[in-house]
């Protein structure tokens, strides 16, 4: 698919649908986040300096322990492995901008990054839900 955020609203659908099928409707959030977070840093991002809007590709499935999202991009190289942590000990007007996003996944997720074949390929795993009270 085209790397064009005005996907995303589809994309969250089918995401929720994806997971309440599979019965891990408590991973809806992180996988919508990481989808969206993904999406516009390789729209927006991703294709500096390289010619049309770009492609990605986009596949979740289940994992013993949850999910796994495969997040391909044929932009730009980045590791968000390799990006660093924003200081939240500093005010939003100290920071440097940008980053926020990716500290939130790197929280909610294992992520891990390679590039292959021309292509940014990062995998998203959830983590095990604590038991909620009650």
């Amino acid at each position: 698919m085209p790397a064009d955020a005005s996907a995303l609203r589809s994309l969250t659908q089918q995401v929720a649908a994806y997971c309440a099928a599979a019965g891990q409707a408590e991973h809806t959030y992180d996988i919508a986040f990481a989808v969206e977070e993904l999406l516009v840093n390789a729209a927006t991002h991703g294709r500096c300096g390289l010619d049309g809007p770009g492609e990605v590709r986009i596949r979740l499935e289940r994992a013993p322990a949850g999910l796994v999202l495969l997040f391909e991009d044929d932009g730009q190289p980045f590791d968000p492995t390799a990006h660093p942590d924003p200081d939240l000990m500093l005010g939003a007007d100290q920071r440097q901008e940008g980053g926020l996003g990716i500290y939130i996944l790197k929280t909610l997720m294992d992520v891990r990054y390679e590039r292959r074949d021309g292509r940014n390929r990062v995998t998203l795993a959830t983590r095990a839900q604590p038991p909620r009270p009650g």
